[in-house]
């Protein structure tokens, strides 16, 4: 009968149970300096094969001085794949020890068998590659998770290999849990910088029309140096606005050569001046002449 230890700490944590159908040639005893003493405490073996939903307890197992003996029998190999099982120690006054969960391989079996057989290895070839296998199983060997399927990839001894165990990486999700509280406030972040001008809008509708003002103050009534006009000449007042002056009707108009007095004609004149004060308070003096006519 093959027997394998299986250590709580072990870097390989595949077990290999055989081949399937078989029963009863393999034992795997899972050593008792790995788990806690508890007194008068029963022991229970979880096996779940491969491609089923639950555990089952295992009935093959004994105690005995080197731990649990597990003697693994054709229920335990009905399914060919990888599976899992965990060891559990219950007391009576309710304290429960776990080991880890290991993983189970069960390699499948041929449904029928070839009409020309192989021929047979030499024995040295097999004992050579037994050594070769013992060595690369020194070494550690992790499962690691096939980032294609999501499922763990464990390493099998029988095969030298590691092989898909069709076991999920990742469980089922689980329910969206309560809101957490509010955290605190942020710091306000920096200004953005300014964004295209956007295009100008379409012109609103013409408001209501608004109400009349007030009228205003009277402006200053007076017309000084300062005031601007678009008359041209002299101004005339009718008692209530300001007019142009007409020549002829409202002052003289001014003399034409014709009618001017010959200088030769002109005899026994005096000069005297004449000062004229306008309403901005500026004067102009002039020099009249009066003469009389010969």
């Amino acid at each position: 009968m093959q027997t394998y230890h299986a250590k709580q700490y072990a870097v390989v944590n595949t077990l290999p149970l055989g081949i399937q159908g078989e029963n009863g040639v393999r034992q795997i005893v899972f050593d008792a300096e790995d788990f806690p003493e508890l007194p008068e405490a029963s022991v229970q073996l979880l096996h779940q094969r491969a491609g089923d939903d639950a555990p089952y307890p295992v009935s093959g197992i004994d105690v005995g001085v080197e731990g649990v003996v597990w003697t693994v029998s054709d229920t335990d190999t009905a399914a060919a794949g990888i599976g899992r099982c965990e060891l559990r120690l219950c007391a009576g006054d309710g304290s429960v020890a776990k080991s880890r969960i290991w993983f189970t391989q069960t390699k499948p079996a041929l449904d029928a068998v070839g009409e020309t057989p192989p021929e047979p290895w030499e024995s040295w070839i097999d004992e050579l590659l037994d050594a070769a296998r013992e060595i690369r199983n020194a070494e550690p060997h992790l499962p690691y998770i096939d980032t294609t399927s999501g499922t763990w990839q464990v390493w099998s001894i029988e095969d030298d290999a590691y092989i898909d165990s069709e076991l999920p990486a990742r469980g089922p999700k689980g329910d969206t849990g309560a809101a957490g509280p509010q955290g605190p406030k942020g710091e306000t972040g920096d200004t953005g910088p300014q964004g295209p001008k956007g295009d100008t809008g379409a012109a609103g509708q013409q408001g209501p029309k608004g109400d009349t003002g007030d009228t205003g103050a009277a402006g200053p009534n007076a017309v000084s140096g300062s005031t601007a006009t678009a008359f041209t000449g002299l101004l005339k007042g009718n008692g209530s606005t300001v007019a142009q002056a007409v020549a002829g009707t409202d002052y003289q108009a001014p003399i034409s050569a014709a009618n001017k007095l010959p200088v030769a004609n002109v005899s026994g004149y005096t000069t005297t001046q004449m000062v004229v004060t306008y309403d901005d308070d500026s004067t102009a003096t002039f020099n009249v002449m009066v003469v009389s006519a010969s």
